[in-house]
């Protein structure tokens, strides 16, 4: 089963890339941020992040995300451990469903993940398609309160576009329409998965 993995920075439009593939040739799309919205809601790691972090990221009796963030953001080291704790975990996770995927007979899917590289996920792949978005479109895109209230604080953490680039077989660079764009995704399909 042939995986390709979509990357890239927050905004650059990893997630549109992903969309277009799944609802243009209809195969499987594995996206790692829902990945990890499931493994917080499993018993074992629930205690496993609550060792590590303390009981007050429980929040109405279940994980809270944004309390969880809020500790591991302004605490690198925590980070660090708190990565360690769940991205092999979430490795295993994606390891089965493109194992399920593969045994029901599909040829291909799409992975979609945003620090596919840190993360060591690098292995899921059999090519790496890169999305960049350069900071002016992505301004435009979100406009000035998104941009530096959700894009400017999160994309500190976030690699480079060359560091990005280094580690990707395709760099798509997502400046143009989304007709543009749709249509260089399905194309880099059809050539490089479809070979036609």
């Amino acid at each position: 089963m042939k995986v390709i993995c979509i990357t890239g920075p927050i905004a650059s439009g990893k997630t549109l890339a992903t969309h277009i593939i799944h609802n243009t040739f209809h195969v499987p799309m594995i996206k790692m941020d829902f990945i990890g919205h499931y493994v917080l809601t499993r018993s074992d790691v629930v205690e496993e992040v609550i060792n590590l972090l303390g009981a007050d990221v429980i929040e109405f009796g279940r994980l809270s995300r944004k309390k969880i963030a809020q500790k591991v953001f302004s605490n690198k080291s925590l980070l660090i451990e708190y990565n360690r704790l769940l991205h092999p975990i979430m490795s295993k996770q994606a390891e089965d469903i493109i194992d399920f995927f593969a045994r029901r007979g599909f040829q291909s899917a799409v992975l979609e993940a945003a620090i596919l590289h840190d993360a060591g996920w690098d292995h899921l792949c059999n090519e790496i398609w890169t999305v960049v978005s350069p900071p002016k479109t992505v301004y435009k895109r979100l406009g000035s309160e998104r941009f530096f209230l959700f894009y400017r604080p999160r994309r500190k953490y976030q690699m480079t576009d060359d560091e990005y680039k280094r580690y990707a077989d395709i760099v798509i660079c997502n400046k143009y329409s989304k007709d543009i764009f749709a249509e260089t995704i399905r194309r880099l399909w059809r050539q490089r998965v479809l070979n036609r």
